[in-house]
């Protein structure tokens, strides 16, 4: 038995919580919950949701669904991971720049003029592009300076797991 199927069965529930806290349901959850209810009658909030939807009135939100919050804490621990692990490789160019006059690794076309910091952050979003696009490296610092004094989510070992406490 699916969460629909148990949905269809109670008609409330997590598709009543669904409405409440996004403020809508989509077409294809309406769908199923009329499709599973059949020969049961149709609640208040169900057919008065539906009716909004079939008239058009349902204005669906716009743009990139934002990411959990649990996603972006361990986004952000990969991002300062690597941070850190690349500061330290600048850093120690920079030192050898200053006391030879030249590095023994190339620079490959990173402006010679820049802190070994903004290069680490620079690679960071030249590695992880996939996480972060659209950013600055100045964006990420920042960000990062927020998660790291704990302005994000951070998981906890007992939160959300039940089962584990119980033994």
């Amino acid at each position: 038995m699916n969460r629909w199927t148990r949905a269809a069965t109670t008609l409330c529930g997590w598709p009543s919580l669904l409405l409440q806290s996004r403020g809508f349901l989509s077409g294809a959850e309406l769908a199923k919950l009329v499709e599973y209810s059949a020969g049961q009658p149709l609640p208040g909030w169900l057919t008065e949701c539906l009716a909004k939807y079939l008239k058009g009135q349902v204005k669906l939100p716009r743009g990139r669904r934002p990411r959990p919050e649990a996603a972006l804490d361990f986004t952000y621990f990969r991002a300062d991971r690597l941070y850190r692990r690349v500061l330290k490789r600048y850093q120690r160019r920079i030192r050898e720049k200053k006391v030879t006059g030249r590095s023994r690794l190339r620079w490959h076309g990173e402006n010679s003029d820049a802190t070994a910091s903004e290069l680490a952050y620079k690679r960071v979003l030249k590695v992880m592009a996939q996480d972060f696009r659209n950013l600055d490296w100045k964006t990420l610092r920042n960000r990062l300076a927020r998660w790291r004094s704990g302005a994000f989510f951070h998981a906890e070992p007992d939160d959300g797991d039940e089962f584990a406490d119980h033994y």
